[in-house]
Parts: structure tokens; C-alpha cells; sequence
């Protein structure tokens, strides 16, 4: 397989890599969809906190066998998902975490979840090739 050769991203000016988008609608929403979310709503259980069975639990089991995992944890959101993995990894006071100099729109997330409890976040720095 011949590779590609690197230059200029497009975001700053270079050629694509893609001239066609070509991926896919995203939220996939069909009525099976709609259907799951409402019956979760209504539910009231959005977590395994709260009920070990349930549509939470189910949809852990299914997306870690539909992966080829043993376990899945679901999450509200990527902040939830950074402390999620901040603890499964026993990173804590001291450590050293390298992160994207990327951030979000108001907040940047990963570096204040470093910041409150005392991870240095070290800043990679991305180069042209």
C-alpha cells in the first residue's frame, strides 16, 4: 500500500484528502431510535447508579459485545468520560497527562479536570511535516 505524502493540511490551506463528503448522517435517528430514548426518559433510570437492569445496563452489555469487549461504560458526557478514565487509570495528584492544545468552544474540559486535581497537563505541540 503506497502512502500518502504529507503536506499542508487543508484546514490551512492545502489540498484535501477528500473531495466529496462521504460520511454519514450523524445523529442516526429512526424510530427505533426516538422509541429507545423516550422509553429511557420516561424511565427515569439514565444510569447503572440507579439500576443494575434497565435500558443503560443493556446498552453497556450490547456495545461491549457488538466491540469485542468485556465491559462498557456509559457516560453523559465527555467530561464524565475524562473523569471515567482519569479514575480506571489511577491518574492522580503529581501525574503527568499529555493532552491537545485543542479546546472547546467556552471551556476547555480536559485541562480543568487536570487542574482540580492536581494533574500537569503537558501540552503537545503539533509541527508541520
Amino acid at each position: 500500500m503506497k502512502r500518502a505524502q504529507s503536506g499542508k493540511l487543508a484546514a490551512l490551506g492545502g489540498k484535501p484528502v477528500r473531495s466529496i463528503i462521504s460520511w454519514p448522517k450523524w445523529p442516526h435517528r429512526d424510530q427505533n431510535v426516538i422509541d429507545s430514548i423516550l422509553e429511557t426518559t420516561k424511565s427515569g433510570i439514565w444510569c447503572m447508579i440507579q439500576s443494575k437492569t434497565g435500558t443503560v445496563p443493556t446498552f453497556e452489555k450490547k456495545w461491549a459485545a457488538m466491540n469485542g469487549v468485556h465491559h462498557c461504560v456509559a457516560t453523559g458526557s465527555g467530561t464524565q468520560a475524562l473523569h471515567t478514565v482519569v479514575e480506571a487509570l489511577d491518574i492522580g495528584p503529581g501525574d503527568e497527562v499529555i493532552t491537545s492544545p485543542y479546546r472547546a468552544e467556552k471551556l476547555d474540559p480536559p485541562l480543568n479536570l487536570y487542574l482540580e486535581i492536581d494533574i500537569f497537563p503537558v501540552i503537545i505541540k503539533f509541527i508541520d511535516i
